[in-house]
């Protein structure tokens, strides 16, 4: 299976010709590659599109130059795809209040109007979700998404969630996310008969609040087997382990995006054999402004952490290191 993971766009009206080339670049590089999924971690356009306008043109920029099918392309909410203050300061001020997570599942649950006004700010890009995905089985809610698509025989479980729904502002963001555990709850149980679990997020887990960090931390590396990220502008590969296995992590750098960041743009293509999800190539393009095209980087094998009674019997299977 290859994975696509793109990042970070900042789509606007002042969209250039050297972003658009970039793109075409992007593409030469892909014609050849075969790509099963293409994974978008957030900030897919800036200042909240626009009222939203952005959001159709740049999704289907990026569709079209990459001929993807839709029921291919997973998206999840970034910091820039928010409307700042359109939110009503009684809402926001009493969020801002909360300190355990039984109180926000609470605001969350018992009192449906409430929450919806909570959600002012993402308004916009809710409502562009709803039309993006064709797939009858896909759920589609406020704060997230279940997917499940099915291939070369494994089922794989696909949830986004949006950790930007309290956003406010990048500088003062780290340490002040909240997300409803009771809605973490829903994804796991909704990707339980999967095979293969990937949950796509824009912000680094350490960006919740301390209340929630390490109990978002460890359910989310108990339950899935991939974890893709954005909102660093950063090239990072991580392995993390709990229990008998281990967790893979990649963030991907502004694919492109220039101005931002003195941090490189590019993309990440991740490869593994669907029979053994614990060893993986890592392929990283970054991209040259001298030359105007994407750098290949040296390809990276990752072995993900395994209890041993588990890498013998690995150890032993056929498929054990192919394609790699």
């Amino acid at each position: 299976m290859k994975i696509l993971h793109i990042s970070d766009f900042h789509y606007n009206n002042h969209y250039t010709a050297a972003q658009e080339k970039m793109l075409d670049k992007m593409v030469e590089v892909l014609k050849n590659e075969n790509i099963d999924l293409i994974f978008f971690t957030g900030d897919l356009v800036d200042k909240g599109g626009r009222d939203g306008k952005d959001f159709d043109l740049a999704y289907k920029k990026l569709n079209q130059k990459l001929k993807a099918d839709n029921n291919s392309v997973f998206i999840c909410c970034g910091n820039h795809d928010v409307q700042r203050d359109n939110e009503m300061f009684v809402i926001s001020n009493y969020l801002q209040t909360v300190s355990d997570s039984s109180t926000l599942d609470q605001f969350t649950t018992k009192d449906p109007e409430q929450f919806k006004l909570s959600l002012a700010n993402i308004k916009s890009y809710i409502d562009y979700q709803q039309l993006i995905y064709e797939n009858k089985s896909d759920i589609i809610k406020d704060l997230y998404t279940i997917h499940k698509r099915v291939i070369n025989e494994k089922n794989i479980g696909i949830v986004t969630i949006n950790s930007a729904w309290r956003s406010k502002d990048s500088k003062t963001d780290n340490g002040a996310l909240m997300y409803p555990m009771c809605l973490l709850e829903e994804v796991i149980q909704g990707v339980s008969d999967c095979e293969i679990k990937i949950l796509l997020i824009h912000h680094p887990l350490s960006h919740f609040k301390d209340f929630q960090y390490y109990d978002i931390e460890s359910i989310i590396y108990n339950n899935f087997n991939f974890l893709f990220s954005g909102h660093t502008h950063l090239d990072k590969i991580e392995t993390h382990i709990t229990g008998d296995e281990g967790i893979f992590s990649c963030v991907s750098p502004s694919t492109l995006t220039f101005g931002y960041t003195e941090n490189k743009t590019g993309f990440t293509i991740i490869e593994f054999d669907e029979q053994n999800i614990y060893e993986l190539k890592v392929c990283r393009y970054i991209y040259d402004k001298r030359s105007e095209s994407f750098a290949k980087l040296n390809n990276i094998i990752i072995n993900v952490p395994l209890e041993e009674k588990k890498q013998e019997i690995l150890k032993y299977s056929p498929i054990f290191g192919q394609c790699l």
